[in-house]
């Protein structure tokens, strides 16, 4: 047992293979190469924050020469001249923009109403292809449409006599005008399927036209009833209406960006043109709510309590 042990020895070690030392080879150069890219990555960034901070320091200084806190706001630089004389003539653009979209848009969504629902199949197929287009293009691409590519198909004097006509605006009121009336269409239409159809036919045998009975029974109605959500179409007017800095229109979004980049500003600057669009968000909605409440009668949800509780109360009285 003694010799067989002898004999056998130890036991020789394995010599590794070239496969294992080109692993290992890999690996460290790997860890070095991540170690000497952790080690400039850091460098660097040092270098950037001290950098930085002498351009903090640098610009402090320069703030602290004019008397204006680094972090303070000033919204007294927005009232000098010139860049008040922007933001007013600005404003006055986005309304007239606005006052020009939503009375053509209206229009013209009562025309298209008229001809979809006059039975006329080839008229009423033009009018939903109109719509159906209208609705699912994005309206940047078709106010770019209406200022770049329709100009290049007109005659020479039609393009000299737009160009000559202020052709931002006129753009930026047609894109504006065809957007918004296939959405209005769409909600007369609506407020036209809610009207039994027992009153055309009501209108119809009095003797009156069709035109004359969508123009004093039907469209009154459906006005009426579509105002609600025609009240959101003529807020999206108003809000779709700085698109139009894209062309050149020089409404309140374009000048307060022209005011930010001669005062750099930027926080005072789009803060008035925010501030001008919640405004004139607001008042159109309080105006049109107003007459929807007041002059058309119709009742909200916040009423309908009310007169429940009125009526629960006089049954009350009248019982007592």
């Amino acid at each position: 047992m003694a010799g067989s042990l002898l004999c056998c020895g130890p036991t020789p070690r394995s010599r590794p293979s070239v496969s294992g030392i080109y692993w290992v080879c890999l690996l460290a150069c790997s860890l070095l190469s991540f170690a000497c890219c952790l080690v400039s990555f850091v460098y660097s960034l040092i270098e950037n924050v001290s950098l930085e901070n002498e351009n903090v320091l640098l610009e402090n200084a320069m703030l602290d020469r004019r008397g204006v806190h680094p972090l303070g706001l000033d919204f007294s630089i927005l009232l000098e001249k010139p860049y008040s004389e922007w933001l007013l003539s600005g404003l006055l653009t986005t309304l007239k923009l606005t006052g020009v979209a939503i009375v053509g848009s209206t229009v013209l969504a009562v025309i298209l109403i008229v001809l979809r629902m006059s039975g006329q199949r080839v008229l009423g197929s033009i009018v939903k292809g109109y719509v159906h287009f209208f609705r699912n293009t994005p309206f940047p691409v078709q106010i770019l449409f209406w200022y770049f590519a329709f100009p290049t198909v007109l005659p020479e004097w039609a393009r000299t006599y737009l160009y000559d006509r202020n052709f931002e605006f006129i753009a930026a009121s047609v894109a504006l005008i065809l957007y918004t009336a296939a959405y209005i269409s769409e909600h007369f239409r609506s407020g036209i399927n809610a009207i039994p159809k027992s009153q055309m036919e009501s209108a119809l045998s009095t003797g009156l036209t069709y035109m004359q009975s969508m123009r004093y029974i039907i469209l009154p109605q459906a006005f009426r009833l579509s105002l609600p959500p025609l009240i959101s179409e003529y807020l999206s007017i108003a809000k779709n209406s700085s698109v139009a800095m894209t062309i050149g229109v020089a409404e309140i979004t374009a000048m307060s960006r022209r005011v930010e980049s001669y005062t750099f500003r930027a926080y005072e600057s789009f803060a008035v043109a925010t501030s001008v669009y919640l405004i004139l968000s607001l008042l159109t909605s309080l105006v049109l709510n107003y007459y929807n409440s007041r002059v058309l009668n119709i009742e909200t949800r916040n009423d309908v309590p009310r007169k429940r509780r009125n009526r629960y109360a006089l049954g009350n009285s009248n019982a007592l």
